[in-house]
């Protein structure tokens, strides 16, 4: 199943962010083997990064939540964070 997770910036989460940026990689890099695709959401000047969209390749909903949970920004509060079921459409 695959699931996106759709994050936006808390009013303090680029501050929350910067020193935890390392530890974000190195997570993402540790689970690779279950992710399709992240990347930084931007403002629409392409400047600032106001939040994130992961999509995830795994068993069910409870394993996405569990890759979330332990995710340092989410342990940092640094997104609010949303959770759907995603299937792939047509190119």
């Amino acid at each position: 199943m695959q699931f996106v997770i759709h994050c936006h910036d808390r009013p303090d989460g680029g501050a929350r962010r910067a020193p935890l940026r390392d530890a974000h990689r190195d997570y993402l890099k540790d689970h690779k083997d279950i992710i399709v695709a992240c990347g930084p959401l931007l403002d629409d000047d392409g400047v600032k990064t106001i939040g994130s969209v992961l999509i995830l390749d795994v068993a069910d909903k409870a394993e996405a939540e569990a890759f979330r949970a332990d995710e340092p920004f989410n342990r940092a509060r640094v997104y609010e964070w949303t959770i759907e079921r995603w299937r792939f459409g047509h190119v």
